[in-house]
């Protein structure tokens, strides 16, 4: 009866039995029913390993899904709509098997879509909290089988939950990152319901050192912060380990200052910046010792709304003297000090600074008002004083100068003064007297002659860096640079009105070792000073030439076919330089890396095309009005430069969608700009969304073809995108902006002014989507009340009240 009746009955009758007491007819029906309950587990787990294999690996499959909504919401309501028959047939085969059968295939489809648009390691987690889930089921069936317990729902659910809760907890070295991070975070939830606290092995086994060397290899501050906040030994030791401190303009700085005083004991760097404006109403303050020239000290605060009328208040925001006595007193390691525009920094200040600060190497003091008692206390105080930035320091005269370069002569060897109208030649002539180990000299002065050059050039004869914007010296004083300073590598000559090309003559005799040249606005330079350097300074890497007029086709070929180390070449407003000239750097020129034309009238594409057949390794392109320039050289650059990772095309107006189509294809870009070019629209935004997923810059404004299925394609295809600027593009609306911000979690600034199509509501929802976003620039009508109170501190707008 029942289908037993040919049961043998030899033997132990206990024998093979689940547990104890237990006749055989019924051990077999519960086996039978555990091996029934097993076999349909695992057809469902096969069959949904199958499916989902083919989902994830068979793309078009997995794009139809994920492509169609409707389609992906139909197989997802479906298993819902399933459990109805299963309940009503449990008890008809075949039919209920056919019905479980088509409810682990819905399944399986969307988990096949998830498991291929979901991160790896994160599918690896569900794999083994799954596994762990049916292994804890399986033991206790078993168990409770041996033991005769029945199944009731409390024991298996208690005991699958410890399991899995045990596996998320193991050590790193057995499970994946991931999976041991959220298995803390579920650990954490539940440990104080289970009142067991685990040992911290790291901090028991790590030394000091050691940790204090994995904080100095973190590059970013936001990953040390990150770490700081683990446990308060980590906080410590993170604070001992910070050797740098930046800070912008903020409310009450001489506080903030003595704060950080005590609680980073070891900052060796200090950095001011008081240049950022201020958008309070009302007037901003003055300058100091009413200087109307210089910048006004403007500096940001939380409360943007609030007038400000008193130059009090207004002081809160700079930093004083107490803030320097709070430098002194809590940097007492300080070796990098920079004070950017801290226009009420007064010579007090400074003084009790340099008297705590003896080890101090490099001073900025660039914007602030301080005069000769405070540089000369700095001589006397900072013996080891190596870099000096003296820009735009009004109050100097040369007695200050000239203490200073008698005290710290024999460490000074960077100086920079510009704009000092007090500073003559006197001073140079002491500079060149007293440091004779100055290596880089800055010299940005209306009133410096010869004299001071020639002083300079004469005693500081291990000069490598010198730029220099004097606009009343002459050839002579550059003569002697060319005669003195053989070891020079860096020279840079703006504005100058009154030298020749003999100048550069000598500079190519005597300066063999020159890498890096710059013109700018010497008009009275022409191709034989340019064939002078070429010839004589064959190591030349960078070389600009910016507004020389006089220079053209013929003394860039020299420097093709001079100079074979060319890495960085910019011509800047250069109307006679030539097609042919680009010619000889591209075949002279194999290390060239980075190009720069703006308004080359006369360069056009063959030049494009010969720099992108003999310079293969070029990394940067800029071109910016320069009208001969069409889609021809740039398919060129993208055919043959397959590291180019900058492509700037302004207003280029016969650059077209081919041009980007070709640079898609084969450059792995990181930034473009194709401001202004007309010919530009959706399809060559789109290739560049196809071919460059590493892309982080782009500006495409003033693009009137550009519309909302390119911001799409952008979304989807560069998730790594930081900025962009979209400003004057007409056809790009609301959703187009939905579908940008919608992936593209990494982005901080967007710019997007005179944009009539985008409204409040894609204002908002830039701000909403974008966790990591810094900056947006729009008109001040586009912003709510609601997206101002949100996020304020980071909207700018196209017009500011004054």
């Amino acid at each position: 009866m029942f289908g037993f009746e040919s049961v043998s009955t030899k033997g132990d009758i206990e024998e093979g039995t689940l547990y104890p007491g237990l006749s055989y007819g019924e051990n077999q029906l519960r086996w039978g029913f555990i091996r029934k309950v097993y076999g349909i587990l695992a057809a469902q787990l096969v069959l949904t390993t199958v499916v989902s294999s083919v989902t994830v690996l068979y793309s078009p499959v997995n794009e139809l899904l994920r492509g169609n909504s409707g389609l992906m919401l139909f197989f997802l309501i479906l298993p819902l709509i399933l459990l109805w028959p299963l309940y009503v047939y449990q008890q008809k085969h075949p039919l209920n098997l056919i019905i479980l059968g088509l409810f682990t295939l819905c399944l399986s489809l969307t988990v096949g879509v998830s498991c291929a648009n979901t991160d790896g390691r994160i599918v690896l987690e569900a794999l083994i909290l799954t596994s762990a889930v049916v292994a804890s089921l399986t033991g206790y069936t078993f168990w409770a089988s041996k033991k005769g317990k029945d199944f009731s729902y409390l024991g298996p659910i208690l005991f699958t939950s410890l399991f899995t809760l045990f596996l998320a907890r193991l050590h790193p070295d057995v499970l994946p990152t991931r999976v041991h991070l959220s298995g803390n975070l579920r650990w954490n939830q539940c440990r104080n319901f289970l009142g067991i606290y685990w040992h911290d092995r790291i901090n028991t086994v790590l030394p000091d050192e050691l940790i204090l060397e994995i904080f100095n290899q973190l590059g970013s501050k936001s990953s040390r912060d990150a770490c700081s906040l683990v446990c308060k030994r980590w906080l410590n030791l993170e604070r001992l380990s910070r050797d740098t401190v930046r800070i912008g303009a903020s409310n009450n700085p001489d506080a903030l200052i003595k704060l950080l005083g005590r609680r980073f004991v070891n900052v060796r760097n200090v950095y001011f910046d008081e240049r950022l404006s201020i958008s309070l109403d009302g007037h901003f303050g003055r300058r100091r010792r009413g200087d109307p020239s210089a910048p006004s000290s403007q500096k940001p605060h939380h409360a943007t709304e609030k007038s400000v009328s008193e130059d009090g208040e207004i002081d809160s925001y700079c930093l004083s003297d107490a803030g320097l006595t709070a430098v002194g007193e809590g940097f007492t390691k300080l070796e990098k000090l920079s004070l950017i525009w801290c226009s009420n920094v007064t010579n007090a200040g400074v003084k009790y600074l340099a008297s705590k600060c003896s080890s101090l190497r490099s001073l900025d003091l660039q914007g602030c008002y301080v005069g000769d008692v405070g540089l000369a206390a700095v001589g006397e105080c900072c013996k080891q004083l190596e870099d000096l930035n003296l820009r735009f320091c009004e109050g100097l005269t040369d007695a200050g100068l000239i203490e200073l370069a008698v005290l710290c002569g024999r460490t000074l060897k960077s100086l920079g003064v510009a704009a000092c109208a007090k500073i003559t030649d006197v001073s140079l002539e002491a500079v060149g007297s007293h440091c004779r180990f100055l290596e880089t000299l800055s010299l940005d002065s209306e009133f410096i002659n010869n004299k001071g050059v020639l002083a300079v050039a004469k005693g500081c004869r291990s000069l490598k860096v010198l730029k220099l914007q004097c606009i009343i010296v002459t050839d002579e004083a550059l003569q002697a640079v060319g005669v003195f300073c053989s070891s020079l590598e860096v020279l840079a000559l703006y504005s100058f009105q009154r030298f020749t090309d003999m100048s550069l003559c000598a500079i190519g005799k005597g300066c063999k070792r020159l890498k890096n040249l710059t013109l700018s606005d010497c008009y009275f330079l022409s191709d034989k000073g340019l064939e002078a350097v070429a010839a004589g300074c064959s190591e030349l890497k960078h070389l600009e030439v910016n507004g020389c007029h006089n220079i053209g086709t013929s003394g860039l070929e020299f420097v093709g076919r001079s100079c074979p180390r060319l890495s960085e070449l910019a011509l800047l407003y250069c109307q006679k330089i030539g097609n042919y000239a680009l010619s000889e750097v591209g075949r002279g020129c194999k290390y060239l890396q980075a190009l720069h034309l703006v308004d080359c009238s006369s360069i056009g594409d063959e030049a494009i095309c010969s720099i992108a057949v003999g310079c293969r390794n070029l990394k940067k392109l800029h071109i910016r009005r320069c009208y001969e320039v069409g889609n021809k050289g740039i398919i060129a650059i993208g055919e043959n430069c397959k590291f180019l990772s900058e492509l700037s095309l302004q207003f280029c107006d016969r650059v077209g969608d081919e041009a980007l189509i070709a640079v898609g294809r084969g450059c792995p870009l990181q930034h473009l700009n194709v401001s202004g070019c007309h010919q530009i629209g959706d399809a060559g935004i789109i290739a560049i969304a196809r071919g460059c997923p590493q892309l982080s810059y782009l500006d495409v404004s003033v693009l009137q073809n550009l519309g909302d299925m390119a911001m799409a394609k952008l979304g989807e295809g560069c998730p790594l995108l930081k900025d962009i600027v979209i400003s004057h593009c007409r056809q790009i609306t609301d959703v187009g902006i939905a579908h940008l911000v919608k992936k593209c979690a990494l982005l901080e600034s967007c710019h997007m002014v005179y944009c009539p199509s985008i409204t409040t509501a894609g204002v908002a929802t830039v701000i909403s989507s974008c966790i990591s976003i810094k900056k947006v620039l729009v008109e001040k009508w586009k912003v709510s009340q609601r997206t101002k109170r949100r996020a304020g501190s980071i909207i700018s707008y196209l017009c500011v009240d004054l």
